[in-house]
Parts: C-alpha cells; sequence; structure tokens
C-alpha cells in the first residue's frame, strides 16, 4: 500500500501497524489502517452488485487507476514485499491459508498459476488421505480473521 501510495495518486489508505504472525501478543495476524470513505466494490452476494446508476463512475475511476499501476511494472510475478534491506520487490508467494509453502517468484503469471494449481492438487490429495487440515488454517477460520502479508 506504501509502493502505491508514493509512486501514484491512487488513494489508499495508511497503515498504522501491522502484523502477520500468529506468534504476536494479540495471537492472530492484524492490520491497523485509516478508515476510508465510500463503499466497498466488493460483497453483497450478486456477480452484478454495483447499481446501474453508479456504474460508469466506478468503472471511470478503474479506468483512470489501470494507467497508473501499468506505469510501475515489476520483473518478476507473485507477491510484492518490502524490506529494510532490498526496498520493494517482488518475492516468493505465500499462501495466505497456509495450505501451501512459499513459492516463486516466476517471470510470467503463467509459470505462477501453473505451479499453484500444481501446489493445490498436491496439497488437495494429501488432505484427502489424511484427513487433517495446518493447524494455522484452523486458527484463521476459528478467529474469521484474513490472514494479512
Amino acid at each position: 500500500m506504501r509502493c502505491i501510495a508514493e509512486n501514484t495518486s491512487i488513494p489508499v489508505a495508511k497503515v498504522y501497524g501491522y502484523d502477520s504472525r500468529f506468534t504476536n501478543p494479540v495471537g492472530v495476524p492484524y492490520i491497523f489502517m485509516e478508515a476510508m470513505t465510500g463503499k466497498r466494490l466488493y460483497g453483497g452476494g450478486r456477480a452484478d452488485f454495483i447499481p446501474d446508476q453508479h456504474k460508469r463512475k466506478v468503472y471511470g475511476q478503474i479506468a483512470d487507476i489501470l494507467p497508473e499501476l501499468y506505469r510501475h511494472p515489476f520483473d518478476k510475478v507473485d507477491m510484492l514485499w518490502d524490506s529494510t534491506e532490498n526496498g520493494v520487490h517482488v518475492g516468493a508467494m505465500h499462501d495466505q491459508k497456509f495450505r501451501l509453502e512459499p513459492y516463486g517468484p516466476f517471470q510470467t503469471s503463467l509459470d505462477s498459476y501453473q505451479v499453484r494449481a500444481q501446489k493445490l492438487a498436491s496439497y488437495k490429495a494429501a488432505k484427502d488421505l489424511s484427513g487433517k487440515e495446518h493447524p494455522d488454517c484452523i486458527r484463521l477460520r476459528t478467529y474469521r480473521m484474513p490472514a494479512v502479508f
């Protein structure tokens, strides 16, 4: 989010603090961020949830955002990381449900999707055999918290 805020005019919420580990003092991943005005662009349980009278404005805003994002390409595909030693860079993808070991980055999105599909198929096959799930997956559902990376 900081990368987008510093390099584009796209409005993003300011992040005040976060910790993506289950070993933090709270016991679950969290993020504290600025509240932004407006409505979510997703939800409602329908495929077409944007009221007709707002579609022109919403799609126009998306059309304004995309060129700004395209002006900042990365040389690899997967998860965007920010570290003091490497700055903002593309690194390994981490599955938010902790089903898969980190993988990537890749040169193309096709390579990334193919590896993810193979890893998910292997995970499903192993789960079907054992009937067990990674403890962190269970924790995420228990607290109904999305993993934040």
